[in-house]
């Protein structure tokens, strides 16, 4: 009895799990339903009765995505330094490792995909809004004393289009052969939130 009570929820994770292994290997343009199905060892009929087409898939295994990498980032922030800037600077690092996993590149071509695709564009504003909300609350309980500046969503929603952006272009083969000075950048990101908020 309770085989059959979880086995909807486990067939569930394991079409979202493979949805995510198969965006990371094949990107949004590369995967298939059917596919995903046969990856995660369901039926194809089977998948759909979760998720009806590709756009609700895509968009439930980034959302659980999002929220496994919150609960991992919450497990770390309890070994994270008390002293300033060290744990400033482990929270941004946090963030970079996530822009550095392979499933943000599918995040950047599903972001360029949805400027022409209406359905695919509700789909991914919505999980963008989710992630940058779960990204904020995250850098809040982390960084409680920034988190009380007026500027500091800004300031976190900065950081991760400044992340994203550098990944971008660390990916492209005219990027200059010294890559990314993450440690430079995560320093004027640091300076950026160390001025006063209020300039008059």
């Amino acid at each position: 009895m309770s085989r059959k009570a979880t086995t909807p929820t486990v067939a569930r994770d394991a079409i979202l799990d493979a949805t995510v292994d198969s965006l990371a290997e094949h990107g949004y343009a590369g995967i298939s339903v059917r596919a995903v199905a046969r990856r995660a060892g369901v039926s194809q009929g089977a998948l759909q009765h979760h998720f009806p087409t590709r756009t609700v898939l895509v968009e439930a295994a980034l959302l659980q995505l999002a929220a496994r990498l919150f609960e991992q980032a919450q497990k770390r922030m309890l070994t994270l330094p008390d002293a300033q800037p060290q744990r400033g600077e482990e929270v941004l690092d946090m963030l970079w490792e996530i822009h550095n996993l392979p499933i943000a590149h599918v995040i950047t071509e599903l972001l360029v995909a949805a400027r022409t695709d209406t359905d695919l564009r509700a789909t991914i504003t919505a999980g963008v809004d989710t992630a940058h909300a779960l990204t904020i609350a995250m850098v809040e309980q982390a960084l409680p004393d920034l988190a009380a500046r007026p500027d500091f969503t800004d300031w976190v929603l900065t950081c991760v289009a400044t992340m994203r952006g550098l990944v971008v272009v660390a990916s492209l083969p005219t990027a200059p052969s010294s890559g990314v000075d993450w440690p430079q950048t995560r320093a004027l990101l640091l300076r950026t939130i160390s001025t006063p908020a209020d300039h008059g």
